[in-house]
């Protein structure tokens, strides 16, 4: 079986070339400081749960600083996209849209998918596994069937499976080109 491996979510990657959402990418780049920032919040609720602290006053320094520090570090960080993009004359959206073109190349030419970058942007997320990994890796690995237009032999447009596995935490997607296994039923004989 043929496995492409790529350091982005396919359907991520595609939103992003859409500008559909840019709070998603704005948490996923900036995972450390969301953890950083959240500690705010839990540290005013276990010192109002030890009563050194009224709810009141809890509340009140909570939505201060979290306010403050998400307000500041969103407009740092829109400062810096701005700038980025002025240097480069790159968006993020533009970025997007290159690695798509680039993937769409190297489905066609690794794994003889003939698709499009319009056809990754409108491709879907039909089905989703989660398993424990059993080849070394310790974690959850998350199995996502995609739906992907693609044009056939024929030229005609047609839709095929592809199998996006991921460890959760990792950088690492493999693609392969698969089916989710069918659960068969099994019932009593005689309607025992």
């Amino acid at each position: 079986m043929i496995k492409l491996e790529v350091n982005f979510d396919l359907i991520d990657k595609a939103y992003e070339a859409q500008e559909k959402y840019k709070v998603r990418r704005w948490f996923r780049e900036n995972k450390i400081y969301n953890i950083i920032a959240s500690f705010i919040p839990i540290t005013h609720l276990a010192l109002t749960l030890g009563g050194l602290e009224s709810p009141e006053v809890a509340l009140i320094r909570t939505a201060t600083s979290t306010s403050i520090n998400y307000g500041i570090w969103a407009v740092l960080d829109k400062t810096l996209e701005t700038i980025r993009t002025k240097a480069t004359g790159i968006s993020p959206q533009l970025k997007a849209m290159m690695e798509l073109v680039i993937i769409a190349e190297a489905l066609n030419q690794i794994m003889n998918i003939n698709t499009s970058v319009e056809g990754i942007m409108n491709a879907e997320v039909y089905q989703k596994n989660y398993k424990l990994a059993t080849d070394g890796r310790v974690g959850i690995l998350r199995e996502r069937f995609i739906d992907l237009p693609i044009t056939n032999a024929l030229g005609n447009e047609d839709v095929t499976s592809v199998k996006e596995e991921h460890l959760i935490g990792s950088k690492k997607y493999v693609l392969t080109l698969d089916k989710p296994v069918e659960q068969k039923e099994y019932k009593f004989a005689y309607n025992m």
